[in-house]
């Protein structure tokens, strides 16, 4: 049996996902978190010559180099001296397998019904719920946490040449993320794609899952690029260059970049920069179990969605190119 791991604690107890294995429940209120302490921060880090200097055109200092690049050598996953790790998960991007490769591979990880995310900051938590990067890095606790909504300053804070802690993210084809949460969420797709059309934000909507009643088109409408760009509830339609510019800026900020599409080839970046040990042939790492059917979307919805999320396809395409230079860096890395 396989997890969805999906739960949202400001709005109580949710029912279960027919797919999951784990029952959930209601958590406690913010006071609750987990205790923080302060840990010393970690030294600056060189910066290695780009493999593609076209992808780095007005890039950030973060970009070629990880914070790996230390004296001490690799990073031991679960090893609080070391820098703790900040997945950023898309929903339906991945998020729960890596949550369960973390665990797998000696992250200090939050219980399992969580997915790793550091309560009460979960699925599409509003910002006064929110636990920034300052805190997860002073954890005691936890060496890697999830954050399963969109991002803001306090986030990335910690990113950067002398950020204290790694961050990664995983991207996958648009087209191919809306099917999935459509399925797995059970959405009312034909309403969703009304308020494309129109504009219009939808209405009437009740909790599917983890995400609340308000949290629906942005899943169908550039979802990535509304999630790391910031402008999350903008209405249907309202995505624009400028929001793209913004979340490359923030990909370009990451330590690891992977491709679902592509895992096998950019295993090297867990290995070299978080110093996970990983093997696919040894397991699927497959945490969701629903299947998407061949005919989930008419030729003519599928034409329209890839038309409404071009800016989202320009990010992918981009995403993927950094991908292939944080491997190649990865890859050298290993080869020492």
């Amino acid at each position: 049996m396989v997890r969805t791991a999906c739960v949202h604690p400001q709005y109580g107890e949710q029912e279960s996902h027919p797919l999951d294995d784990t029952p959930t429940s209601a958590f406690g209120e913010i006071s609750k978190a987990p205790i923080l302490e302060i840990l010393p921060a970690r030294g600056d880090f060189d910066a290695p010559r780009a493999a593609d200097p076209t992808i780095l055109e007005g890039a950030g200092p973060n970009v070629g180099r990880s914070k790996l690049d230390l004296a001490s050598g690799f990073r031991q996953p679960g090893d609080f001296k070391d820098p703790k790790v900040i997945w950023i998960h898309l929903h339906g991007f991945g998020g729960t397998t890596m949550c369960d490769m973390a665990r797998a591979y000696g992250e200090k990880v939050t219980k399992a019904v969580d997915n790793c995310n550091l309560l009460p900051d979960a699925c599409s938590t509003p910002k006064a719920f929110r636990i920034p990067c300052s805190k997860r890095a002073a954890s005691v606790r936890y060496t890697f946490t999830a954050v399963e909504r969109s991002l803001d300053d306090d986030d990335l804070v910690c990113s950067g040449q002398s950020g204290t802690m790694l961050l990664g993210i995983m991207l996958r084809d648009p087209l191919a993320g809306i099917k999935s949460t459509w399925i797995g969420n059970e959405l009312d797709k034909g309403a969703i794609l009304r308020a494309m059309r129109t504009g219009v934000v939808p209405r009437g909507f009740g909790f599917h899952f983890c995400l609340p009643p308000l949290d629906t088109y942005q899943h169908f409408d550039n979802f990535a690029v509304r999630t790391l760009s910031g402008d999350y509830d903008l209405a249907p339609g309202a995505m624009t260059a400028e929001h793209l510019a913004k979340a490359k800026e923030v990909l370009l900020k990451l330590d690891v970049v992977l491709i679902m599409e592509e895992l096998s080839d950019h295993l090297a970046q867990l290995r070299a920069f978080f110093g996970w040990q990983v093997d696919l042939s040894r397991s699927p790492w497959k945490s969701h179990g629903h299947k998407i059917p061949k005919n989930a979307l008419t030729d003519e919805e599928e034409a329209f969605l890839k038309k409404a999320n071009e800016l989202d396809y320009e990010l992918f395409d981009f995403g993927k190119s950094l991908a292939r230079q944080l491997t190649a860096h990865a890859q050298r890395r290993l080869a020492f």
